[in-house]
């Protein structure tokens, strides 16, 4: 019963932009603090409603797992991990009249000015609970930004040209943001941090872009297929490097970071509410002249697209 409320819960939010969400792929279990959700696939009309000039040819995204402590949630530690979300896109290549986008982004429209509007009749009404409220949402969000850990791995989303072998590609081997102590040496537990600052520490490994001027259009089968072929054109620190022809070449970065989220009685008024260290390994960029005018072909062709489709709305 709970375990269909969630898939009905999540079904509801992301159903518009992804495949799979149902009981077969999620495993809910409450008492080992563990909730993973796989092999879930993005719609091929994910982004209809962003207007943009591109269609999806593939995606996916491999898992989505949730651990926490069923026992002290307050105080828990809640651990986000995403792995291989993959991307292949493409050029619309048809106008097409939308009516049913039009009247999603005439509701959308409609719906917003109601909230504005209820919004600002609520805070007319109850201007005393301003502050308190606000006091309020501090704290959760405080204890949220506080308490989570990221990682997400295997990323790559790849754009191929429908006009000509040229093919450009983002890969990310690893995105991480974990909770530390004020020395950056350990990962910590709320209670640790004193005077609500908080300390992360965020890496990102392998980050890569690439621009192909020969390069082949994927093909596939089946969902596993492509997480197969996409997984394989990730550069990585531990293998050899992928032969694509880079734009920027795979680098890695580690950012310290550390705020205060809230006013401490004991803070000075020069004391910094923000802190940001930044640790790159190195950064190597380059584009040859066939990758610039391939790149620019693209970028006009898809300004042009997008320029037909606001008239042909008009």
């Amino acid at each position: 019963m709970f375990k269909s409320s969630v898939v009905n819960l999540l079904e509801k939010k992301l159903g518009r932009y992804l495949d799979g969400i149902h009981k077969e792929n999620f495993t809910l279990g409450i008492l080992g603090g563990k909730v993973v959700l796989s092999n879930l696939s993005i719609k091929p009309d994910a982004l209809k409603r962003f207007n943009l000039p591109l269609l999806i040819r593939g995606g996916s995204v491999g898992s989505l797992t949730v651990n926490f402590s069923p026992t002290n949630l307050w105080n828990a530690q809640f651990a986000l991990e995403l792995d291989q979300i993959h991307l292949i896109l493409a050029p619309k290549t048809d106008l097409e009249e939308d009516e049913e986008l039009a009247r999603d982004q005439t509701r959308l429209a409609k719906n917003e000015k109601v909230k504005q509007i209820t919004s600002r009749t609520v805070e007319t009404n109850t201007p005393n609970t301003n502050a308190t409220l606000s006091s309020v949402i501090n704290g959760i969000v405080t204890k949220l930004l506080d308490s989570i850990q990221i990682k997400i791995t295997n990323i790559h989303a790849r754009y191929e040209h429908e006009y000509s072998n040229t093919s450009v590609g983002i890969t990310i081997q690893e995105i991480s943001m974990l909770s530390s102590d004020k020395d950056y040496s350990s990962i910590h537990s709320y209670d640790e941090n004193p005077h609500d600052f908080f300390y992360k520490m965020a890496s990102i490994r392998s980050a890569s872009v690439y621009l192909n001027t020969n390069d082949s259009k994927l093909s596939f089968g089946n969902p596993q297929e492509m997480r197969q072929k996409m997984n394989e054109l990730i550069s990585r620190e531990d293998q050899q490097r992928i032969n694509h022809q880079y734009i920027l070449h795979p680098t890695t970065l580690l950012v310290k970071l550390g705020a205060r989220m809230s006013s401490n009685p004991n803070a000075k008024e020069e004391d910094a509410r923000f802190s940001a260290d930044l640790n790159v390994d190195q950064v190597l960029l380059s584009m040859s002249e066939k990758q610039f005018k391939n790149l620019m072909d693209i970028i006009d062709y898809l300004i042009a697209f997008s320029q037909q489709l606001k008239h042909r709305q008009v």
